[in-house]
């Protein structure tokens, strides 16, 4: 609501949720990777075993932190897998967040 009514988030704000959001990233992807060895979906370009990887590495950042390149490359690959977009359609199947999509 506030980003549709006000200005936005001020650079205090974006700084605090920052670790909350990149958290909330790691852990759906890690929850998607789980969906998609249970019901055996495989990622349809292999190379992104690697971006999984990364995310499973359990990589932190904090308030001051840059974004880390080698997890903002994982973030994008893996969202534009189709293995890994055919689990988020299947997301209600799990515990994935609503808000992912």
């Amino acid at each position: 609501m506030r980003l549709i009514h006000t200005k936005g988030f001020s650079q205090g704000e974006r700084r605090q949720w920052k670790v909350t959001i990149f958290n909330n990233l790691i852990h759906a992807f890690q929850c998607i990777q789980g969906a998609m060895e249970e019901h055996e979906v495989a990622f349809a370009n292999p190379q992104n075993i690697k971006s999984m990887e990364v995310v499973c590495s359990e990589p932190e950042i904090g308030t001051d932190d840059p974004m880390p390149l080698d997890c903002m490359h994982a973030f994008k690959n893996l969202w534009d897998d189709d293995g890994v977009q055919g689990a988020i359609a299947k997301g209600h199947e799990y515990a994935l967040h609503d808000n992912l999509e």
